[in-house]
């Protein structure tokens, strides 16, 4: 039963690409451990991750799948097993694996009084290790039990410059998250493009990112943000400029508390034959107010000449969250990385 659970998580996760490379090295006068095995000991990990209780009571037989699914990788991680509730909410870091500058962590989270944690949960980068230096991290769910309502993350978090990971414990934590998102793909939006005319611009203020010509140290312009379109479909994201602006179609949206809920979407064109169109560059920028608080913008550019824009649509793909969780989830476990 065990090991069913184990191998049905094979195509799921895949480990670091550090823990790959040792791992494939193998031991001494052993042949190479083919990728799938890499493939299916992190699925080991992840399936025991998927009941917290279970792995507690077996513990001896997760050690023994691990090692006759994946020998050379079993040796790096170490079951942690610490815990800690917060609004209801239980957070467990289950296994660890220390190495240099990097930590690679199985954390889980269970809901136990509602249905705050689903499919969709994101951490929303909101998790860290204390530690004295800057790092860079990433985060993917690799598992979601319905019946526990447990979620289960890989988080792989790497310190800036090469500084390794010392001491005697490290301290994992998580102060909030993000669930019940809703997901469209390939939308149509309801406007008519063969209407656009040139619209009010000026140079950017506040800009936070950009990408194409706005990334390349010019000051872009931008639209002058208007009222929301009230026919745009999706909640939480708005339309509030569409528009050329020295020959290039502009389409301008905005997203109000990006911080507290990480709405966004990308916009592109498809030509009559249904060809897609992608924008030759964006700009992000926000604005603040007393009466809106923060509204992010983010403005999509076309190379669409504005005589030929009647025979394009405008699409879109976007992401929206329903549910923000906060809460202060902390685990402090010992640094030494003991083999299972």
């Amino acid at each position: 039963m065990l090991k069913e659970r184990y191998r049905h998580m094979m195509n799921q996760c895949v480990p670091g690409e550090t823990l790959i490379q040792q791992a494939a090295a193998g031991r001494r006068g052993k042949r190479r451990l083919p990728r799938w095995g890499l493939t299916a000991a992190a699925a080991v990990l992840a399936c025991a991750l998927l009941a917290p209780p279970v792995l507690a009571a077996t513990v001896p037989a997760f050690r023994q799948a691990l090692y006759e699914v994946a020998p050379a990788t079993a040796q790096y991680f170490t079951p942690v097993q610490q815990s800690c509730e917060d609004n209801g909410i239980r957070m467990e870091v289950v296994a660890s694996y220390i190495h240099g500058d990097t930590a690679e962590l199985y954390v889980s989270m269970q809901d136990l009084t509602g249905d705050r944690i689903d499919e969709t949960t994101d951490l929303f980068d909101s998790y860290d290790i204390l530690r004295p230096y800057d790092s860079a991290a990433s985060c993917r769910m690799v598992s979601y039990e319905e019946e526990s309502r447990t979620a289960t993350f890989l988080i792989t978090i790497t310190q800036w410059d090469g500084h390794p990971i010392e001491g005697s414990k490290i301290t994992f934590q998580v102060r909030e998250f993000l669930s019940h998102k809703e997901t469209y793909e390939d939308l149509v939006l309801p406007l008519s493009l063969q209407d656009v005319e040139e619209a009010p611009s000026g140079p950017v203020v506040n800009q936070t990112g950009g990408s194409g010509t706005a990334a390349m140290g010019e000051t872009p312009k931008v639209l002058t943000p208007g009222t929301p379109r009230e026919e745009f479909p999706v909640k939480g994201i708005c339309l509030t400029g569409i528009g050329y602006v020295d020959g290039q179609l502009h389409v301008q949206l905005a997203v109000a508390d990006a911080l507290e809920n990480d709405n966004h979407g990308w916009l592109y064109l498809k030509d009559a034959a249904g060809e897609e169109v992608s924008c030759s560059a964006t700009v992000s920028f926000c604005n603040h107010s007393e009466a809106e608080g923060r509204v992010d913008y983010q403005e999509f550019i076309f190379d669409v000449p504005q005589e030929c824009i009647g025979d394009y649509t405008l699409y879109g793909g976007f992401t929206t969250s329903g549910l923000l969780t906060k809460g202060n989830w902390s685990v402090t476990f010992p640094l030494t990385n003991m083999a299972i």
